[in-house]
């Protein structure tokens, strides 16, 4: 072939694009009795189409294939698929142009040759031979995206028809690789040859998708062979939502135990949860979940091990709203007001460690999440200003033995006292005044009165309480119901002796 570089004039062409098709075809020789006559015409039409960007290597060793793949983002296989090894169906490799030293090599080690291939961006392969279907599934199995092959034997012509149509779609870059395999299967089924009926010569379909060895009754028709298209992207999108249905079960198993009590099993499935490969989102709620739990945990602990499990909440909860943040930033598939219940989360554990500054700077930046959306969550504004009360309440010094609040105490009280009166008409307004939420805003009221010496404000409160929770639990003993009963009585015991 002529060349096309001229030594008088400097050529201003971009360099030619490097070969990333492979194309390998093992006709054999036309004497040879497994002779596919097909099978050149094939590959030299293959390499039309992808111009300069194929590799066309004839009679490939298996030997040279890892060589040849360098680089490759497709591979085209021509040739046969079922010669017989070991009670195994596997493709003939070539060994020479004569066709002679044939190869045949079980998919096994085809596949350990391709496994460097596929990790550097090996994205379809053609293997377009009979009954090479285990071949495919070992390959796509491996990552490859998408693998054409045939689960039956298949007539060389059909075949060749399949691959030049598909390559022919897939080269040009306008359809997607099923687009264009649904495309090559329909060009095979509008082919049509001449028969004659009544003296008459007509054209009629030549092709049927169907096996040839089954010796159907196809009337004018011949059996093509069955193609596939198997696609790993489909299968890893099942196994990823299969993985994701697992995650969600650990992840409601575990907040049940959680509500249950039983903490250390929680802690347990959160961690065996958080080890699996995951997405983004169900990664910050598995940690979310794992730093509330030990949060709780933390509560049931001595001094040293409670600090050391409400560290690592914090860890869990940190890492949890950073990621929810960044996915809010980049694709917003998490809402603000979801990072913001996280970060509530993260406010909690500070105060449970003493750290109210800090706490109060958290939510602070929650408190003004949930007021420029106090419309659609009015009840969350409410949680958190309780939060903050509670955070202030803590943070009182309190002269020992009495619980009545110091000089100190009492600007942090009074300024709880004002969250919670803000808490409780939102929460009143939008839930009403027999909700556990509304109780647990009364009782933490009625506790900062109890602290500043208002006690029948306190009593008030506190008495209200309990009748909520007893209306809501019955006979049933809460940690809430509880809490308040005992604040109450505290409370009428102080008041009566101080009247």
């Amino acid at each position: 072939m002529a060349s096309r570089q001229s030594t008088s004039v400097p050529t201003t062409d971009p360099p030619a694009p490097e070969a990333d098709v492979l194309i390998t075809y093992c006709p054999l020789t036309p004497t040879h009795v497994y002779h596919l006559a097909a099978a050149t015409p094939e590959a030299k039409k293959l390499k039309e189409m992808y111009g300069e960007r194929a590799r066309l290597v004839p009679h490939c060793r298996l030997q040279d294939l890892d060589r040849h793949l360098e680089g490759c983002t497709a591979w085209y296989f021509i040739g046969h698929g079922d010669f017989s090894l070991n009670k195994e169906l596997v493709p003939i490799f070539g060994g020479d142009r004569s066709g002679e030293a044939l190869q045949s090599i079980s998919p096994e080690a085809i596949c350990q040759v391709l496994t460097r291939h596929v990790e550097r961006g090996l994205r379809l392969v053609v293997l377009n031979g009979c009954k090479t279907l285990k071949l495919g599934q070992g390959i796509s199995q491996m990552g490859v995206p998408h693998v054409l092959c045939w689960s039956t034997a298949v007539a060389d012509e059909a075949a060749s028809c399949i691959s030049i149509s598909f390559a022919r779609g897939v080269a040009e870059g306008v359809l997607s690789t099923e687009q264009a395999f649904n495309r090559a299967k329909s060009e095979l089924l509008v082919q049509t040859h001449s028969r004659r009926s009544a003296k008459t010569a007509v054209e009629v379909q030549k092709w049927q998708i169907a096996d040839p060895e089954e010796n159907l009754d196809l009337g004018y028709r011949y059996a093509a062979g069955k193609v596939e298209l198997l696609c790993a992207e489909q299968r890893t999108e099942v196994i990823r939502q299969d993985r994701r249905t697992l995650l969600e079960a650990l992840c409601s198993a575990g907040q049940q135990m959680r509500d249950q009590g039983d903490l250390s099993d929680a802690v347990i499935l959160h961690k065996m949860a958080l080890r699996q490969p995951t997405d983004p989102v169900m990664q910050a709620k598995l940690l979310k979940g794992l730093g509330k739990t030990l949060r709780q945990q933390a509560s049931l602990m001595g001094e040293i091990e409670r600090k050391q499990l409400l560290k690592s909440s914090h860890e869990a909860l940190h890492l949890a709203l950073v990621t929810e943040n960044e996915l809010y930033a980049k694709r917003r598939v998490v809402s603000k007001a979801t990072s913001a219940q996280t970060q509530r989360e993260v406010g909690l554990v500070l105060r449970d460690l003493g750290r109210h500054e800090d706490a109060m700077v958290e939510l602070e930046a929650v408190r003004s999440i949930h007021e420029e959306g106090k419309d659609q969550h009015p009840v969350e504004l409410a949680i958190t200003l309780t939060t903050m009360a509670t955070v202030r309440k803590q943070q009182a010094v309190l002269r020992p033995q009495t619980r009545v609040a110091t000089v100190e105490s009492r600007p942090l009280l009074l300024e709880a006292i004002r969250w919670l009166d803000q808490a409780l008409e939102i929460k009143e307004r939008d839930l009403g005044d027999t909700a556990d939420e509304f109780g647990i805003a009364l009782r933490n009221r009625g506790e900062c009165k109890q602290l500043l010496s208002q006690l029948p404000e306190a009593e008030h409160d506190l008495k209200r309480a309990c009748d909520i929770f007893e209306q809501r639990e019955g006979k049933a003993e809460s940690p809430h119901k509880k809490h308040a009963r005992d604040r109450y009585w505290e409370v009428v015991n102080a008041r009566q002796r101080r009247d």
